[in-house]
């Protein structure tokens, strides 16, 4: 994910496959995370709190994030895409087709 600010910051943020090289199942129940942040010398006095703020914002992604995925592992059938969501599903389904992952819909 590439996160960028009006004042020229940017957060580059990737997630991989936990123990790569071993079970690919187990590899996809968890993930490691790395964030790089990038911006004007002139900001650097700000890092640490920026660095901050992208923790909290992150941490609450995350909680969020596990909060499907156990709805997802109990059998949970969605139900009618609210207004707000039908955007991310509309870029869940472009992706699911551009990988040709044929098997993905949403309820």
């Amino acid at each position: 994910h590439l996160l960028l600010w009006p004042d020229g910051r940017l957060a580059l943020i990737s997630f991989l496959p936990a123990g790569a090289g071993g079970d690919p199942a187990a590899a996809l129940e968890r993930c490691s995370m790395d964030v790089w942040l990038f911006g004007p010398a002139a900001l650097a006095a700000e890092a640490d709190a920026w660095m901050a703020g992208m923790r909290n914002f992150l941490e609450e992604d995350r909680r969020l994030v596990e909060s499907a995925q156990r709805g997802y592992a109990s059998g949970l059938t969605p139900g009618p895409v609210h207004r707000l969501e039908r955007r991310i599903v509309q870029w869940q389904a472009l992706y699911h087709r551009l990988m040709e992952l044929d098997s993905w819909q949403h309820g």
